[in-house]
C-alpha cells in the first residue's frame, strides 16, 4: 500500500513538472513575441515621429529661408539709398519680439522637466513649433536714425584770426542733421584734459562748414562735432587740430647724449606724434653756424620731438637748430644751439 502510494505521488509530482516546463516555456516564447511587438511598434512610432518632425523642419526651413531673401532685399534697398544720401554705408538693426520667444523658451524647459503621461506621448513627443515660426515671420527692421558721428574735419581756408572748418556726415533720415561744434585752445597736455581751456561751443545749425573767428594768431586749437535730429545725438567726432598759420618756433633745444659719432637731441614743442597736425625739421651746420641756408643740412622730418644725429666726426662742434611745419607752410627756426660730439675711443668706427 505504501508503494502504490510513492507510486501515485512520483507520478504526480512527474506531472507537475511537466505542466510548469510547458507553462514556462508559453511564457517565454508570449514574452519573446510581445518584445518583437514593443519593438515593431516603437519602430513604427519612431518613423511616424520622425516623419512629422521632418516635414515641421521643412516647413520651419522655407519660412527661415523666406525671411533670409526679404532680409537680403531689405539690406540692399537701405543700402542703396545710404549710398544715394551720403555715398556711405546705412545701418540697420534687427528687432525681435524677445518676451513671445523668451515665454517659448521657457514653455520647452518646463515641457522638458514635466514629461507628459504614457498615454499622451504619441501626440506629445515632439514640440510644437507653430508659435516660434509666427514670431520668426514678424522679424522687422528698424532703421537707424539717430546720425553717426561727423567725419572727415578739415581746415580748408585760414585768415589771420579766424579758421574755416569742414566735415561729412551721413543724413539717416528725413529730418535733416543739426551740428554742433565745439572748440578749445590746444595744450602740451593733449590728448589729456587741461582744466585751463575748457570746450566752447562756436556753432550750432544745419551747415557741414563753420568760422571759427577772434582766435590768436600761430595758435592751434582742438575741434570737436556732433550730429543731432529728432531721433538723438551722435557721439563726438574725433578730435582735430587746427593752427592759424605756420606753426610758432620750437624752443628749448637740448643735448640728451652723445658719443663720438653721434648727437641725441629734443626740443619743446606741440606734441603732434598722435594728432599729425604739424612735424618737425631739424637741420643741422658746422659750428660756428652762419646765416647761410645752403651750409644747412637737413637730418630729421617727422612729428617726434626728438632725434639722434648720426654719422658726425669725433670731436667736432655742430649748430642745431629746429622749426616746425604744418599745412600752411615752415615756421621760423630756432636760434642754433652749439653742441659737440666726444673724442674717437678704441673701438669706435
Amino acid at each position: 500500500m505504501v508503494l502504490d502510494f510513492t507510486v501515485r505521488a512520483d507520478s504526480a509530482m512527474d506531472k507537475l513538472t511537466h505542466s510548469c516546463r510547458a507553462i514556462r516555456q508559453q511564457a517565454e516564447t508570449e514574452c519573446t513575441e510581445m518584445h518583437m511587438r514593443v519593438n515593431e511598434l516603437q519602430h513604427k512610432l519612431l518613423q511616424v515621429l520622425d516623419s512629422r518632425e521632418r516635414q515641421r523642419r521643412a516647413v520651419l526651413m522655407q519660412q527661415l529661408e523666406g525671411q533670409r531673401q526679404k532680409l537680403s532685399v531689405w539690406s540692399g534697398m537701405l543700402k542703396r539709398a545710404s549710398t544715394i544720401l551720403a555715398d556711405e554705408d546705412g545701418a540697420v538693426f534687427l528687432d525681435v519680439n524677445t518676451n513671445v520667444l523668451d515665454m517659448q523658451l521657457r514653455g520647452a524647459a518646463d515641457a522638458s522637466l514635466n514629461p507628459p503621461a504614457l498615454q499622451t506621448l504619441t501626440a506629445g513627443l515632439t514640440l510644437d513649433l507653430k508659435s516660434i515660426m509666427s514670431s520668426i515671420t514678424h522679424l522687422h527692421f528698424t532703421e537707424l536714425l539717430v546720425p553717426p558721428p561727423p567725419t572727415a574735419l578739415s581746415c580748408v581756408e585760414h585768415e589771420g584770426a579766424s579758421l574755416l572748418v569742414t566735415w561729412k556726415c551721413e543724413t539717416v533720415s528725413s529730418d535733416p542733421n543739426t551740428f554742433l561744434v565745439e572748440q578749445r585752445r590746444f595744450h602740451e597736455t593733449w590728448p589729456l584734459a587741461h582744466e585751463s581751456y575748457p570746450w566752447v561751443e562756436i556753432y550750432k545749425g544745419p551747415n557741414r562748414t563753420c568760422t571759427a573767428g577772434a582766435l590768436d594768431n600761430r595758435t592751434s586749437y582742438c575741434f570737436r562735432i556732433s550730429a543731432t535730429n529728432s531721433s538723438g545725438a551722435s557721439g563726438w567726432s574725433n578730435t582735430a587740430i587746427f593752427t592759424t598759420g605756420v606753426p610758432t618756433t620750437p624752443n628749448g633745444v637740448m643735448l640728451l647724449n652723445r658719443t663720438a659719432r653721434s648727437l641725441s637731441i629734443a626740443w619743446q614743442g606741440e606734441p603732434a606724434l598722435s594728432s599729425g597736425h604739424c612735424s618737425y625739421i631739424v637741420e643741422i651746420a658746422d659750428a660756428p653756424p652762419t646765416t647761410q641756408k645752403e651750409e644747412w643740412m637737413q637730418v630729421y622730418t617727422g612729428t617726434a620731438r626728438m632725434t639722434v644725429i648720426t654719422k658726425r666726426s669725433a670731436e667736432s662742434s655742430y649748430a642745431v637748430r629746429v622749426s616746425a611745419l604744418n599745412k600752411w607752410g615752415q615756421g621760423t627756426p630756432c636760434a642754433p644751439q652749439v653742441f659737440a660730439t666726444l673724442p674717437r675711443t678704441e673701438g669706435d668706427e
